[in-house]
């Protein structure tokens, strides 16, 4: 199950932030507690043990936890996020089934390509161009 959260910085101009999985605790309805698996912060992949980032003041960004278990889960007893403490939080289930891992594409037969340079214009002895790339098979 994924939980996404917006983060914001208000007082610091800038400032590194790490998130960690330890973190993210979830209270499930038969009363046991999990950290959570991974931890995603500011568009950084999923990771096991951190996520971090430089940030700057005034710009939400996202921060996601993954826990493992199952997506029929109604609610959380209570959703910790560094200590402070959410209680029964409903959990909303998702439009659509969360993406898998995408199918990669067969790549084009591409033997090579042509170029074409149009608009060049001379600057102290460097050429600026604007390229045309047609592919060829």
């Amino acid at each position: 199950m994924y939980c996404d959260f917006q983060f914001e910085l208000t007082r610091k101009q800038t400032v590194d932030v790490s998130f960690y999985t330890s973190y993210f605790k979830v209270f499930t309805p038969d009363g046991t507690s999990m950290e959570a698996d991974k931890v995603s912060f500011a568009g950084n992949t999923l990771n096991t043990y951190r996520s971090n980032q430089e940030i700057i003041a005034g710009v939400p960004v996202k921060v996601q936890a993954y826990f493992n278990i199952p997506a029929s889960t109604p609610m959380f007893r209570a959703l910790e996020i560094d200590g402070k403490r959410l209680e029964n939080v409903p959990i909303r289930s998702g439009a659509a089934a969360r993406p898998g891992t995408p199918t990669t594409l067969p790549a084009p037969a591409v033997t090579g390509f042509d170029l074409q340079l149009s608009n060049c214009a001379v600057n102290r002895g460097v050429y600026t161009c604007t390229a045309t790339l047609t592919p060829t098979k």
